[in-house]
């Protein structure tokens, strides 16, 4: 069965709505295990301070304003399609060329979705890289290009001509180059995310490497992929592929492109909820590991948990003291 704007857009309202519960799901999850954690921290406070606390979190705030994004965009694509499917004297042309003011809202949610979850991504690289504001650098640049083409994309599909589609009309300018600065910055996260992730977890290089025992390879590889947002990184492959050759399924796609955004947020939300990801507290470093004179090695107690030294040659285990340093 050839894949026609109508049918994406049907297919994209079902699986969406499927996207949109899972991130909802998510969602809720994450913030209720911040929550608790938060206020097993806090012991008896008050619920005001406890509330400010909260508040002053970048990822429960970040998650609070892509929930309402994605869920304000999931209500307008309701309402669109249902419109489209009912009222429409010509569906492949109502869903082909989509200049009407709820397309054009749709676009901005994305647009905003994809970005806010582009800044939480870049914070988890700052967070994981140990606040190094060099590794970001790179892609704040992006982020800005990013912001620009949403905006100019959303300007332009509002203003552009009766008839013109989204592969045919002057947004088309604005459409590839956001693909670009989307894709160049988390795929930048993604491959920095993955290494610090394998480099903390399977060793530091020296004349000792610390192993840090976590579960087998299976629970690292899933965390990377998390961690990383290498979800959100392959959906943006796709959308630029489809947009490219014009294909109708580009629909599919866009759709629940703010949704994949926010299902790879909530799910890093929820690891470093549970305590299972890196912290907002900076990781140990090679500098703060410290061999004794008696032969013992110390490390930051809070960082390591369970650890072993490797000495490269006969694997012997040393002797190991931990420290709150």
């Amino acid at each position: 069965m050839a894949v026609t704007a109508t049918s994406a857009a049907f297919f994209e309202l079902v699986i969406g709505s499927l996207f949109y519960g899972l991130f909802l799901t998510l969602a809720i999850f994450s913030n209720m295990l911040y929550i608790q954690r938060i206020g097993r921290s806090q012991g008896t406070r008050s619920r005001r301070t406890l509330m400010r606390i909260i508040l002053r979190k970048p990822m429960i705030v970040g998650g609070l304003l892509i929930t309402l994004l994605i869920s304000a965009r999931w209500v307008l694509d309701v309402i669109d399609t249902t419109h489209g499917f009912l009222n429409s004297s010509d569906r492949e042309l109502y869903f082909t060329a989509p200049l009407r003011p709820r397309a054009v809202v749709e676009l901005g949610l994305i647009s905003a979705s994809v970005f806010i979850c582009d800044i939480m991504i870049i914070y988890r690289l700052w967070i994981v890289w140990n606040r190094s504001f060099v590794v970001v650098l790179f892609p704040m640049l992006a982020l800005l290009g990013l912001l620009a083409t949403g905006i100019g994309g959303t300007y332009q599909l509002a203003v552009d001509r009766p008839g013109d589609s989204m592969f045919t009309g002057k947004i088309k300018d604005w459409i590839a180059p956001e693909g670009v600065f989307n894709l160049v910055t988390n795929l930048y996260a993604t491959g920095l995310i993955a290494y610090r992730i394998c480099v903390t977890k399977c060793g530091l290089s020296g004349a000792a490497i610390i192993r840090v025992k976590t579960g087998n390879d299976l629970s690292r590889f899933l965390a990377t992929i998390v961690e990383s947002s290498a979800l959100l990184s392959v959906s943006i492959i796709i959308e630029m592929i489809t947009y490219s050759i014009k294909s109708p399924f580009h629909w599919f796609v866009l759709g629940n492109l703010g949704s994949i955004s926010g299902i790879s947020f909530m799910l890093i939300n929820v690891r470093v909820a549970l305590g299972w990801s890196q912290s907002d507290e900076p990781i140990v470093s090679a500098s703060k590991i410290v061999f004794n004179a008696d032969g013992t090695l110390s490390v930051p107690a809070r960082a390591l948990t369970d650890i072993e030294v490797d000495n490269g040659t006969d694997r012997e285990a040393g002797k190991i003291t931990l420290t709150d340093v």
